[in-house]
């Protein structure tokens, strides 16, 4: 074969190769342009927080999971977004404010600190909060913030606002950037401290109602434990392992049999808590039955993280190890709180992410 007709054979192929490189570009970038936010990597350089995990198979199968195993159970079927009396709320795609999202991600516990600051951070920068349909959350509580519409992201390429290196504390600079955007924003981060939403707490509150059918069965688990024993006085313990306890290796410590014990000890020797009860739930419950065994003590075994937190919020105080699930039960109990004070080894990348006055609250007692 002579030369020009190998140099021929040669364009010919560079040709077809480049065509075939211009259609996979396409191709990537109309995906890239239909993913929504809320189904994309976590971005690099973002910490990993107490609840964050891929949901598992059985929680996803169900309606999605706490994060830290355990189904939720409780995600709506065809439903559109309502508040407690039942008015559905969809985005005003008219309203001359800006519309400021978060990127949900995580379990239960996560998605909750999330959504409190999202609709703080709003407030004080003059934002309209919206959420997306398929968060895990709106199945759980009586949520009033409105619906992103579906197409949101691509009409109006929302700017990234990113949270600072430590998840556990409060990052003005978030609320500085917002301030200074035009338009549209998404928050990145996880946002994991009281400071955000301290001054619409009781607006908070009032977001995280559960729903009915949910107080309902908690209700019914108490009775079911302890009877009409109006006397005594039920404090909340929540063992969290599991998915913690498989990563000691990156910082994570879980309660031991004698933190629990101390922390039970602690509310049984307070003159103003009469005849404490202690009302246990955990997503290893095996290994409590096994470890954990008092006179005073029963265990919930729902099957459901919603249920589960809803006992929680139903005690008059709360004990906790680890994690924002266990944070938010001691929250929504709004009695006095115990948790564990060393939750990560010293001088690992969890205990550094945590600023500790800004992520528990200052009357909690860490022991």
């Amino acid at each position: 074969m002579s030369y020009a007709a190998c140099a021929s054979a040669l364009l010919r192929r560079l040709l077809v190769f480049v065509v075939c490189m211009c259609f996979v570009g396409v191709y990537l970038i109309n995906q890239l342009g239909t993913t929504s936010l809320w189904t994309r990597p976590i971005p690099p350089g973002l910490r990993q927080s107490d609840d964050v995990r891929q949901l598992s198979a059985r929680g996803a199968a169900r309606g999605g999971s706490s994060g830290d195993g355990r189904p939720l159970q409780y995600l709506p079927q065809n439903e559109t977004t309502a508040n407690a009396s039942g008015v559905s709320h969809h985005s005003n795609t008219t309203s001359a404010k800006p519309i400021l999202s978060v990127n949900f991600q995580g379990g239960l516990g996560n998605q909750m600190f999330a959504y409190a600051a999202l609709m703080a951070i709003a407030e004080q920068t003059g934002y309209d909060a919206h959420i997306p349909h398929s968060l895990l959350i709106r199945g759980i509580f009586h949520l009033t913030l409105p619906i992103l519409p579906g197409n949101w992201e691509q009409e109006k390429q929302p700017r990234m606002i990113r949270e600072g290196r430590k998840y556990g504390a409060l990052d003005t600079k978030v609320i500085t950037k917002l301030r200074q955007t035009n338009g549209d924003a998404v928050l990145y981060g996880y946002f994991q401290s009281w400071r955000y939403f301290e001054g619409i707490k009781e607006k908070i509150r009032d977001e995280f109602t559960f729903r009915e059918e949910i107080l309902s069965q908690a209700r019914h688990e108490l009775r079911t434990l302890f009877g009409d024993n109006s006397s005594a006085t039920l404090v909340g313990v929540h063992v969290r392992r599991g998915d913690m306890h498989s990563m000691g290796a990156i910082g994570y410590r879980t309660g031991t049999e004698k933190y629990f014990y101390n922390a039970m000890q602690y509310f049984a020797s307070r003159a103003q808590i009469e005849k404490p009860l202690f009302a246990l739930s955990s997503d290893d419950m095996r290994w409590c039955r096994a470890h954990l065994r008092d006179p005073r003590l029963r265990y919930v075994d729902s099957g459901s993280a919603a249920v589960d937190m809803a006992v929680m919020s139903l005690c008059s105080h709360v004990a906790y190890d680890v994690g924002t699930f266990g944070w938010w039960c001691a929250w929504l109990s709004a009695g006095d709180a115990v948790y564990l004070r060393r939750f990560a080894a010293r001088n690992s990348s969890i205990w550094r992410g945590v600023k500790q006055e800004e992520y528990f609250l200052p009357a909690w007692v860490g022991l």
